[in-house]
């Protein structure tokens, strides 16, 4: 596992990409739940960077999926066949809430884990 100047490192990395526009807000909450899940799952719990918090790097999905207008009604809510335009923005959910598949069981906050747990219930259904 890494050690905490490294985990820094990519953490700051990542917001740098993210400022001069190289990573889309998106992408960079995937990458830090992506990251954030690996260090929760080795069993490392950490406050520092705060980014790497799993109720911080969940909670940041679902914000982007918020500011994106995404409504979880309207995902479920899907109708076959899809168009390119509608299996592109499903596809975007998916990405934004595969890394939640593995921060679910180290979610501190109750009412965080159950939204999580909600968006969760139609990611098998996603394309």
């Amino acid at each position: 596992m890494p050690d905490d100047t490294a985990l820094g490192t990519a953490v700051e990395a990542i917001n740098i990409a993210t400022e001069i526009g190289t990573v889309g807000h998106a992408d960079r909450a995937i990458r830090l739940a992506n990251l954030a899940g690996l260090i929760a799952g080795a069993g490392q719990s950490l406050t520092e960077p705060s980014d790497l918090c799993p109720d911080v790097a969940a909670r940041r999905c679902l914000e982007v999926l918020a500011i994106e207008g995404v409504r979880y009604e309207l995902v479920v809510g899907h109708e076959q066949p899809l168009t390119v335009e509608e299996m592109r923005e499903l596809r975007r959910v998916k990405n934004l809430l595969t890394p939640l598949t593995h921060l679910l069981p180290y979610l501190k906050e109750d009412r965080l884990a159950d939204e999580v747990g909600k968006w969760l219930t139609v990611y098998p259904q996603l394309p």
